[in-house]
């Protein structure tokens, strides 16, 4: 079973070496950026032109929303992918799922019990439901 930290997104340079939207580095405890953009994430486009539609979707959400646990609603679950599921698991207790990409889930029947304990612990929550855009 993949454990916490060893997920493919764990390995990921935009994930190693975090930068916000604008290219600012994440400050580290010995530096102080005033103009860093802790809510933001810089995800390159070559990256995200190999995701599937989803996926894409669910990155292009964290690069302007970084600090937020999506709930990502997909048919009658919702699913927490990479850091989020991280968050899940290691916090409310929820499971990773198998495969070495981190996700996790839940029924939509408990989607306000996990609000609830991810709001109690100050996390910042949101509800989005995938949807496909066609031409």
């Amino acid at each position: 079973m993949v454990r916490f930290g060893q997920h493919e997104h764990h390995s990921y340079p935009h994930m190693v070496h975090k930068k916000d939207k604008n290219g600012i580095s994440y400050p580290t405890s010995s530096t102080n950026d005033s103009d860093h953009d802790p809510s933001s994430l810089f995800i390159p486009t070559s990256f995200l032109e190999k995701q599937t539609p989803a996926m894409r979707q669910w990155w292009e959400f964290k690069a302007a929303y970084h600090d937020i646990v999506l709930f990502f609603k997909v048919g009658k679950f919702y699913e927490l992918y990479h850091s989020d599921a991280d968050i899940g698991v290691k916090e409310v207790g929820l499971v990773y799922m198998k495969g070495t990409k981190a996700h996790s889930g839940f029924p939509e029947a408990a989607y306000g019990k996990y609000v609830h304990k991810l709001v109690f612990l100050f996390f910042g929550v949101h509800q989005s439901h995938f949807y496909i855009i066609s031409d």
